[in-house]
């Protein structure tokens, strides 16, 4: 896999082993921070901040991307030494706080994907005040079939009972595709003061 944005004119690569993303030092900087900015040790979740170093027309000093990963600096079975980046485990203001749990939406993206009995899917975040609520809609691809082993999955994967409530093709197709020529799978419908944008 390989992680990348526009304004840092290069991208984190997975080599052979698929254990992170490396990057040329020479390259960008590479720093997870928490909410305050303080630098994170090398395992810690937090946000990715880069300052490349090849960019002179608009050059950036610890760009805050607003994705949640990791860093690992042990040495990579390929025989690379440098620094490697993790998954991107959601959007910063994407975090979710459901029962003092927090998650991010990949995490059901990831039970979602894997499920054969599912068609397409989104997910309806709602929430104010200390905690959000979530539920999860999906067309199956035999209509009308028990939702249990989704939800179940989904249970096992963030330890929350998440609501599935299924929903014909053409209106799945329809929210996931009405903003964008790409898919959004989550609709964010909380209050936006509480959110850390």
């Amino acid at each position: 896999s390989t992680y990348a944005s526009s304004e840092i004119v290069s991208s984190f690569c997975d080599c052979i082993e698929c254990r992170g993303g490396h990057l040329r030092a020479d390259l960008a900087i590479l720093e997870i921070v928490d909410e305050q900015g303080n630098v994170l040790p090398s395992g810690k979740t937090g946000e990715v901040v880069i300052t490349p170093m090849r960019i002179t027309g608009m050059p950036l000093i610890r760009f805050r991307t607003g994705d949640i990963s990791f860093m690992t600096n042990d040495p990579c079975k390929c025989g690379r030494f440098t620094p490697r980046l993790g998954p991107i485990l959601g959007r910063k203001a994407q975090m979710l706080k459901i029962r003092g749990t927090t998650l991010y939406p990949q995490a059901l993206f990831a039970v979602l994907d894997s499920a054969p009995e599912v068609l397409e899917y989104y997910i309806v975040a709602t929430g104010h005040g200390l905690s959000d609520q979530i539920e999860v809609f999906v067309a199956l691809k035999e209509p009308h079939s028990s939702l249990e082993p989704i939800s179940e999955r989904l249970n096992a994967r963030c330890r929350l009972t998440v609501p599935v409530t299924e929903v014909p093709i053409n209106e799945a197709r329809s929210r996931i595709f009405s903003v964008s020529r790409k898919p959004v799978r989550f609709i964010d419908r909380r209050e936006k003061s509480k959110l850390n944008l």
